[in-house]
């Protein structure tokens, strides 16, 4: 999705949070939207206190803006322009927190955990967030034949022209079935559902239709084809041969094969 993924990650965690807050712990619903910002045991309550896996939600938009600043196959102006959105979102969910917390106990090895029980000034988790971003994208890993991410998949000027003109076309309430990769697609609406929340259900309407088409012509998920060394038949389903002839009510029998050609 690009650089508008960690905003349209915003929007999902701050529900998902709302939804925990209201229906598990029975609290007010938030009056604006908000994400976590401490990792805790899982299940304190039941007895598991290992530390949630999941990074802390509001840390996860600093890495993003670290990756954003290393997309350098997208213009300047449009890196910055993305880095200060999700640092304005960052700055919204964070609900006037100063720090992030994490507690609970962190494996060492299969028989040795580690409790542990921090606070940390939320500046200084967002940097070190941000450059495990920059890190993540641009090192280069043995399992990826000593590539970096940003050599095998990155976001480039191309890409953003396409995300755009598809949001145009959300916002006209136009078709946007193979106007682009799914990537693509999914940038397109949510910087159209930005601009307009109201277009959220017909967005949707349009971009399930796009993604619909876009899965049947896989190479690799989509439907079955034909291919040369299968009788047309064989992806079918259908019997191989003619079809059998039936006499008619009052009618002549059909005539022998090499008579006739069946126009089936």
């Amino acid at each position: 999705m690009g650089p508008s993924f960690p905003l349209n990650l915003a929007a999902m965690l701050a529900a998902f949070r709302g939804r925990i807050a209201v229906d598990l712990k029975h609290e007010p619903r938030p009056a604006k939207p908000r994400v976590a910002t401490r990792a805790d045991p899982r299940d304190h309550a039941h007895g598991d206190e290992i530390m949630d896996d999941h990074p802390i939600d509001l840390l996860r938009f600093y890495l993003a803006a670290g990756v954003i600043e290393t997309m350098t196959k997208l213009n300047a102006g449009a890196r910055a322009g993305y880095v200060a959105d999700v640092e304005a979102v960052a700055k919204a969910l964070a609900d006037g927190a100063t720090e992030i917390s994490v507690a609970g106990l962190v494996q060492i090895n299969h028989d040795d955990w580690m409790p542990i029980k921090e606070t940390m000034k939320l500046s200084d988790a967002a940097a070190a967030a941000r450059q495990v971003g920059r890190i993540i994208a641009t090192e280069e890993f043995k399992a990826l034949n000593n590539h970096s991410i940003q050599d095998i998949e990155t976001w480039d000027d191309a890409d953003e022209e396409i995300a755009q003109s598809i949001a145009g076309q959300i916002l006209r309430n136009e078709s946007v079935i193979g106007r682009g990769d799914d990537a693509q697609l999914l940038a397109g609406v949510t910087l159209a559902v930005l601009q307009r929340p109201d277009l959220y259900d017909a967005a949707g309407v349009l971009l399930n239709a796009a993604l619909d088409d876009s899965y049947l012509r896989d190479p690799i998920w989509g439907e079955l084809t034909p291919d040369h060394a299968f009788a047309p038949n064989a992806f079918a389903g259908a019997p191989s041969g003619r079809k059998p002839t039936t006499r008619k009510s009052g009618g002549k029998k059909s005539k022998r094969d090499g008579n006739k050609r069946s126009r089936s």
